[in-house]
Formats: structure tokens, C-alpha cells, sequence
């Protein structure tokens, strides 16, 4: 079985038409087309993670001291919901993320960044979550993200 990707961009509203040369003998009455319809992306960042390598500046060193999650979905696409927010320890991977046993709900915080957007940046730290820095004290915390994508 073969896989090919059509891009979005040459698929317009209506009618299309899909020409194939196959020279190996293929059915093409057997062809089907499956449209994506959402992305689910994640993003999980410790507070020991360096920050994003364009807030360094030359000869400045470091500018920017917190490490962020950063969200983006495909081009022509925006961030429709937020599934799962949580600055701690979160655990699992991406589509299976839940709490920990150091949990705060980040949830409304990062829904009001990036709901909407075609992409969004958050800091990880305690301060802009508006977390009590006194939270789980002398735990490496971390931010799990899980957003979906559509059109």
C-alpha cells in the first residue's frame, strides 16, 4: 500500500480532479482519499529547559530567562481548544497527558493565550501561571499542553 499527501492549497472547494500515471499496473479504482479534518499538537517544557534559541541575542548572551511552550498549527489552521493544561509534574505523552502529583490547572490561562491563534508562546514559571511560588516545593516543575488544530 502506498500513501501520498495531497496538500490542502491544491484542494478547492467543489470539484476536483486527481489525474494518477501509474506504470506499475495499480487499480486506481481502488484509490480513496481520507480528508484531515484536526490536528492534536503538544508541547511539554521543564523550567530547567533552556529558552527558545531566537530570544538569545549575539554578544548579549541569554535575553530571555524563562523556557516557553510554544504551540503552532499547520499553515491555514488555528488553535480550536485546549484539551489538557497542567503546570507540575505532569505525566504521560502527547494524547495521553494527565495531573501529577504536583498539579495546577493551567487550563484557563492557556486557552485565553491561544485559543483563536494560529500559534502562541507561554513562559514557563510559576509567575505568569499565577501559581504560588511556594507550590511543590523543591520539584523540577514542568508545562504539558495538549491543543487541537482545525481549520
Amino acid at each position: 500500500m502506498s500513501r501520498y499527501h495531497i496538500p490542502r492549497t491544491w484542494v478547492h472547494p467543489g470539484e476536483n480532479l486527481l489525474v494518477i500515471h501509474e506504470e506499475l499496473g495499480g487499480d486506481p479504482s481502488k484509490i480513496s482519499l481520507l480528508t484531515k479534518t484536526g490536528q492534536d499538537i503538544c508541547s511539554f517544557v521543564s523550567e530547567a529547559d533552556p529558552p527558545p534559541v531566537d530570544s538569545w541575542k549575539p554578544n548579549l548572551g541569554v535575553v530571555s530567562s524563562s523556557p516557553q511552550v510554544r504551540l503552532a498549527c499547520e499553515r491555514g489552521w488555528h488553535i480550536a481548544a485546549i484539551n489538557f493544561a497542567s503546570y507540575g509534574i505532569p505525566e504521560g505523552n502527547c494524547g495521553s497527558f494527565r495531573p501529577g502529583a504536583c498539579h495546577m490547572d493551567a487550563l484557563p490561562i492557556v486557552q485565553k493565550a491561544c485559543v483563536g491563534q494560529v500559534e502562541c508562546s507561554l513562559p514557563v514559571s510559576w509567575a505568569y501561571l499565577g501559581v504560588s511560588a511556594g507550590a511543590c516545593p523543591g520539584l523540577l516543575k514542568a508545562l504539558a499542553v495538549e491543543a487541537h488544530c482545525s481549520i
